[in-house]
């Protein structure tokens, strides 16, 4: 019984004599002696230390007193009765003791062990807190005989295992987080080298910039004792010269002429800390914006004179109902803006007017800002410098080309814009087109007179460019989305030379990514009709055409001539002419146009275009061979018409070097008034009150570049031109005034002429009429001989009238006397008589606006009726 209460580890402990001997010592004991208890007492206690001795951690408490305590208690046990019996089994008892007591120095030995360990097993036993509360749990349960020690050596078997796993994954996490740290480690390195040349570099910076820091550092301390100081902007009674360029500056700049004062004097005060005293006012800013007038016509005079041959150059159009001309001369410095002013017609006599009063006016300019020079002298010497002109090609330029002959005293070289050429291109392509369409039977829905190609291209452009028709963003983001420059889709500005061309390539380049986006995307209502056009193949022949013109007549045609400054417009003479040549091939041969790199103009070849690529790729059909032949004779006539001077057999093909130099600042095209007369439409739409003088003076002022001529000036010289100025400015009023004058004159003489034609259509009308009253066979075809205008069904309702006069008796009808529409009389028919041939009628009428009481008797005979009848001037309610 004693031996199955022992721990195995002391049961391990003991040989098998000892244990054989216990046994039989207990087995001789009586079952309930009292020392068969003391002696398991003893067993108990001493089991009890081996087994906290053998725990870790766990030092014996009794290890001194135990060898005394342990002899004396087994003495007592075995004293009284059975000494003599027992003896040999106490021997053995103490044989065993001494064992026992030489296991406990063993014990002693290990417990020293296992203070060194102890340190490590806390580190240990920290980590598995956890655990080992389960531990203990059933460890005190295996000390009370609750467990058994297999059931223990399981879990510690467990323990171990969980101990191995956590170690396992502690070495892995720590290994990731060195490869992680390794990792980190080589970006810091590169990043620190990075920043280490970047630190070194703003360190250079820094160094070189520290005398600058000093000197603005100065400044500031300068600048922030300063007081405010008063400062005057007068000299005598007149601003000082400083001031006057402020305002020049900021007038070129569009600030406002209220607003310019006040800016002048903020920056002052703010920057500067100067408070001026008196600056200008509005009427005062007006003058001297009048003045930069005066200075930009001067500076252009001071061109003429230091160039051998000059070329006048001129140009108009219509904004807000003003017909604005604009003058300029080509010099060997550059190009000088005379005036801009609105005319009152587009007659050569106003053309011619203007021309010369801008040459006469700047002369004077000039010669107020240069006193020492004679003002008839100068006006001579530019005369003589003028040897070339260059306008556009109307018949009214041609007629302005001889007035100023007549004005400078020798023939002038008359030269024409050789890109504008590229409008009629255009015209002619557009019509062609439309035609083409009437014989294919294509129509559309959409708005306009135009053809169903240019329907399509402008649709197109508005949901690009338009907000209010289109949709720009849903658009470039889809055409982004496919990787499509969104450059390629440009905005239709009417026939501005290439852009037509150059739209029915790109748009034929995009063709699927477009129908896809009309089909899927777009959400407008025109996108179902544009996305049937596209998918006719007319107009995709159309479009192809277009571009393969594009890419070969009117792309190289700007590429070669648009702005080329080192050529001038007597050296584009035999590049047209080559161009025109090519062109009669292509009419021959249409598939020269699908010929890689094929061009009418010599030009560099651009192999990276992708559109080229394409539509030349693209097989030809017969639709588009047709086209393309009609085309070209299209273009081949419109070059022969415009460039007829500039072809091989024209008077500016060939010419002697002496009148060759005459055009030498003529440039190839006339775009400077193109640019020049964007910027006044953007002036005089700007402002409804400002007048010609003022926008005239910020044009030339601007075009010039007047301000850098003007710092080089002395301050005399622009206290010189103050008079004048004024003068001129006084001059442009009057003459502003002249000019709506002249444009009512113009207009009332214009309608009174109208009217006068319109009275002698209606006599001749009802003369016609009267006659053919008599003869209602031929009244329909003699209608129409005598005026094709008018129209059948108005004819028909006439001859209706014709061969029944009392059809019109009880109709009502209006009729507007001698045409006038702000005097027109209700009529009602109450009465019809026949006198011999000339049919009379009776009505009832009253004047439109009156009491409808008071109607009186008229009496009027049928042909007159029936004349203003068909020139609409009558007509039923």
């Amino acid at each position: 019984m004693i031996l199955n209460c022992l721990p195995e580890k002391f049961s391990s402990q003991l040989d098998s004599t000892s244990i054989d001997e216990i046994r039989s010592t207990f087995r001789g004991l009586s079952k309930n002696s009292k020392d068969r208890k003391k002696l398991l007492a003893v067993f108990d206690q001493k089991v009890l230390q081996i087994d906290l001795t053998e725990s870790p951690g766990i030092p014996s408490m009794t290890a001194k007193k135990e060898d005394a305590s342990n002899q004396s208690l087994v003495t007592a046990v075995l004293a009284p009765e059975k000494q003599s019996v027992n003896q040999e089994k106490l021997n053995k008892i103490s044989s065993i003791h001494l064992l026992h007591k030489n296991n406990m120095s063993k014990f002693r030995a290990f417990e020293k062990e296992n203070i060194k360990f102890a340190s490590s097993i806390k580190k240990l036993t920290s980590e598995l807190k956890k655990r080992s509360k389960v531990a203990r749990k059933y460890f005190k349960r295996w000390h009370r005989g609750k467990i058994s020690a297999d059931r223990h050596k399981m879990r510690l078997i467990t323990l171990k295992r969980l101990n191995t796993r956590l170690q396992n994954y502690k070495e892995q996490k720590l290994q990731e987080e060195r490869q992680d740290l390794k990792t980190i480690r080589s970006a810091f390195e590169i990043g620190a080298s990075s920043l280490t040349k970047r630190f070194f570099q703003l360190t250079e910076e820094m160094n070189s910039n520290v005398v600058t820091i000093q000197d603005l550092q100065k400044r500031i301390s300068v600048t922030q004792g300063r007081k405010v100081q008063n400062r005057q902007t007068k000299n005598g009674r007149k601003y000082r010269a400083s001031i006057r360029r402020a305002v020049y500056y900021c007038a070129r700049k569009h600030v406002p002429s209220n607003n310019i004062s006040d800016v002048i004097r903020y920056i002052s005060r703010m920057i500067f800390k100067v408070e001026l005293e008196c600056l200008p006012s509005t009427y005062a800013v007006k003058s001297m914006i009048s003045e930069m007038r005066t200075l930009s016509t001067a500076q252009a005079i001071e061109a003429i004179l230091k160039s051998s041959f000059v070329n006048i150059a001129w140009d108009a159009t219509t904004v807000k109902t003003k017909h604005i001309n604009e003058v300029h001369v080509n010099t060997d410095i550059g190009h000088y803006v005379l005036d801009v002013v609105s005319l009152p017609g587009a007659k050569a006599t106003d053309y011619v007017s203007h021309i010369i009063c801008a040459l006469e006016n700047a002369v004077s300019c000039y010669c107020t800002l240069n006193p020492d020079f004679d003002q008839s002298q100068i006006l001579s010497e530019v005369k003589m410098k003028i040897t070339s002109t260059m306008s556009d090609r109307a018949a009214v330029n041609h007629c302005v080309v001889k007035e100023l002959e007549k004005y400078v005293g020798h023939e002038l070289l008359e030269l024409n814009c050789n890109i504008h050429p590229l409008d009629s291109l255009a015209i002619a392509f557009r019509k062609l087109t439309k035609a083409f369409e009437l014989e294919n039977k294509v129509t559309s829905n959409l708005p306009g007179n135009e053809s169903v190609l240019i329907k399509v291209i402008q649709t197109i452009s508005k949901l690009k460019y338009k907000v209010s028709s289109g949709e720009p963003k849903q658009l470039k983001a889809f055409l982004i989305s496919k990787t499509v420059d969104i450059n390629l889709l440009e905005r239709y500005v009417g026939n501005r030379f290439h852009v037509i061309f150059s739209l029915c390539g790109n748009i034929y380049y995009l063709l699927e990514v477009l129908l896809e986006y009309f089909t899927n995307v777009c959400e407008k209502p025109t996108a179902k009709h544009v996305l049937s056009l596209l998918q006719l193949s007319t107009v995709q022949s159309e479009l192809h055409v277009g571009g393969l013109f594009g890419k070969s007549v009117s792309g190289p045609w700007m590429k070669c001539l648009y702005k080329k400054s080192s050529l001038s417009n007597l050296d584009s003479a035999k590049i047209l002419d080559n161009a025109h040549k090519t062109l009669l091939q292509v009419v021959e041969r249409p598939t020269l146009l699908w010929q890689e790199g094929f061009s009418c103009f010599n030009v560099e070849d651009c192999k990276d275009d992708p559109v080229a690529k394409h539509i030349q790729a693209v097989p030809q059909t017969g639709f588009e061979l047709e086209l393309v032949t009609r085309t070209a004779k299209a273009f081949q006539a419109v070059m022969e018409r415009q460039l007829v001077q500039y072809l091989q057999g024209g008077k500016l093909y060939h010419m002697p070097p002496e009148r060759v130099v005459l055009g030498t600042n003529a440039p190839v095209d006339n775009m400077v008034s193109e640019s020049v007369l964007g910027y006044a439409d953007s002036l005089f739409r700007r402002s409804n009150i400002a007048t010609d003088a003022h926008n005239a003076a910020k044009i030339g002022y601007a075009t010039n570049k007047t301000s850098d001529w003007v710092e080089n000036l002395n301050d005399s010289n622009i206290y010189g031109i103050i008079g004048k100025s004024r003068s001129i400015f006084e001059k442009s009023r009057i003459e502003s005034r002249s000019v709506q004058q002249q444009i009512c004159d113009r207009l009332i003489d214009k309608l009174q002429q109208q009217k006068q034609q319109k009275e002698k259509k209606e006599h001749t009308l009802r003369f016609a009429i009267k006659q053919l009253i008599q003869d209602p066979d031929h009244f329909f075809a003699g209608i129409l001989s005598h005026d094709s205008k008018i129209s059948s069904d108005l004819i028909e309702t006439a001859f209706c009238i014709v061969k029944s006069p009392n059809s019109l008796l009880g109709k009502e009808f209006t009729w507007k006397e001698n045409g006038d529409d702000n005097k027109s009389f209700h009529h009602r028919v109450v009465d019809c008589k026949d006198n011999g041939g000339c049919v009379n009628y009776l009505s009832m009428i009253c004047e439109i606006g009156e009491d409808v009481g008071k109607p009186q008797d008229f009496i009027f005979p049928l042909h007159n009726f029936l004349a203003s009848f068909l020139l609409r001037n009558a007509y039923f309610e």
